[in-house]
């Protein structure tokens, strides 16, 4: 697991430090101390994370197992943090402010090649928190078009049509493995939607999973 450990109460000198669960150790990644906001690329390799503090933010990845120097991935100028990568690591998705801007917007680059920004969704409203589903044919996100943060689902990397998924507000969402349930929190509460991705995508039930100061 990565996680994020601060120096102090202040949140001050934060880096990525990764917990082997089963040797129950703990072992620095960054040393930067403005390391933020980790996501694994899918062959469990690297670690792509947030450089920066206050209104700034670039995004680096670096090696899982500590062997090798922060690479730089995204330069552009603004705040901006990594989500999550494409099925196949051939892009990373990551979301944020360009500057003096308005709305957060979500945006992709590719780990290869030309490494031009490219803008996913972007708008009137705020869009943020997106992850795809294992497949890499749906992006769950989070918008505040209705007046509060909902998680909605729309097909990846094309437009079309967008699905609802929280009904009384929600935030950042996750995909199931599997990809037939979408998890995300409701204030206090841990929600998991059913859905189904092959054909038309489709909500089912919402369950409450459990509550708590998490």
């Amino acid at each position: 697991v990565a996680v994020v450990r601060w120096g102090d109460i202040n949140l001050n000198a934060q880096d990525v430090w990764i917990v082997d669960l089963g040797q129950h150790t703990r072992t620095r990644l960054t040393f930067d101390t403005t390391a933020s906001w980790p996501a694994w690329s899918p062959d469990g390799r690297r670690v792509a994370f947030k450089r920066g503090v206050g209104g700034a933010g670039s995004i680096y990845w670096v090696p899982a197992d500590g062997s090798g120097s922060p690479e730089s991935l995204v330069t552009e100028a603004g705040w901006w943090a990594p989500t999550g990568f494409e099925p196949g690591g051939r892009g990373l998705l990551y979301h944020g402010l360009r500057p003096a801007a308005g709305n957060a917007e979500i945006h992709r680059v590719a780990t290869s090649g030309s490494r031009a920004p490219q803008t996913v969704l972007s708008g009137a409203f705020r869009v943020y928190n997106p992850s795809l589903s294992p497949d890499g044919r749906w992006m769950a996100y989070v918008s505040d078009e209705s007046g509060r943060s909902e998680v909605y689902v729309r097909s990846y990397p094309g437009a079309g049509g967008r699905w609802q998924v929280s009904l009384n507000g929600g935030s950042e969402p996750v995909w199931s493995p599997a990809g037939g349930e979408i998890f995300y929190r409701d204030g206090d509460a841990m929600m998991a939607a059913t859905v189904r991705t092959q054909g038309a995508f489709e909500v089912g039930s919402r369950t409450r999973l459990f509550e708590g100061g998490f």
